[in-house]
């Protein structure tokens, strides 16, 4: 089963942390509200990429920032389409960006990211797995 198409529209809300000097930046892909609850893609994956902060905000340096975004442009589209899944939101916060994707065989996901990470390869990565049929992690996520 193929995940179905849907509009490509982000937001971005920027949350400061009580008592902290840090901004947590999230961006959320609304257009997926169109299929929220894909029974297709029960399962939340954060890809967790590690950078060194360049200050007490805890965001990436230009440098790593540049690094990220891009590979974020390229990373994320070869994703959604090998592996069926849909990405749904990034958060860079305290020297990690997380990226959100919905995804429907998470041996399938850790496939196309192993052939398709190389603008990664200078950071830390890691994966965690939820189960989240109902998408209550996207309802939850800020920026709409």
């Amino acid at each position: 089963m193929m995940i179905p198409e849907f509009r490509d529209e982000w937001t971005l809300a920027e949350v400061k942390p009580d008592d902290s000097s840090e901004l947590w930046i999230f961006r959320k892909n609304i257009g997926a509200s169109e299929i929220k609850g894909l029974k297709i893609a029960p399962s939340l994956i954060y890809l967790t990429i590690g950078y060194q902060p360049k200050d007490e905000t805890g965001l990436p340096n230009s440098q790593d920032e540049k690094l990220l975004y891009d590979s974020e442009d390229e990373v994320a589209p070869k994703l959604e389409k090998e592996a069926q899944c849909v990405h749904v939101g990034s958060v860079p916060k305290a020297g990690v960006e997380d990226l959100l994707f919905y995804v429907s065989d998470s041996d399938l996901f850790l496939k196309a990211l192993n052939e398709n990470n190389q603008g990664l390869a200078s950071f830390e990565i890691s994966l965690k797995k939820h189960e989240d049929p109902n998408w209550q992690v996207y309802e939850d996520f800020p920026g709409g």
